[in-house]
């Protein structure tokens, strides 16, 4: 896996994919995998957004809608650049299920 931010955050979007509970008391033996797109945000955003977490270079934090839940951490986040698709973290922490919000995933 990478050990550097992406070269341009900014300009990704790239997708997670799991069972994406939609709650916390959703049936943990979810039927079907879903693909969710993740717009990657600047580690600094990340650490105005969420300051009890120092978010680092070497992690990847983004938004999606949805956003991960209980049983989705260790869910990959893969970027596509130039066509080849690229494995840049694994999530690490997630918003409140399910619930659209702007607090950002973490992914390591």
């Amino acid at each position: 896996m990478p050990t550097a931010a992406l070269s341009n955050p900014l300009a990704q979007l790239c997708d997670s994919s799991g069972f994406r509970g939609r709650n916390a008391t959703a049936s943990a033996s979810a039927q079907l995998i879903t693909l969710s797109p993740v717009a990657v945000l600047p580690s600094e955003a990340c650490n105005q957004i969420i300051p009890q977490m120092t978010v680092v270079p070497s992690m990847v934090c983004g938004t999606s809608v949805g956003g991960g839940c209980e049983g989705d951490i260790g869910n990959p986040l893969v970027c596509n650049p130039q066509s080849t698709p690229v494995l840049e973290g694994l999530l690490t922490r997630f918003n409140n299920c399910g619930v659209i919000l702007v607090v950002p995933e973490v992914y390591t």
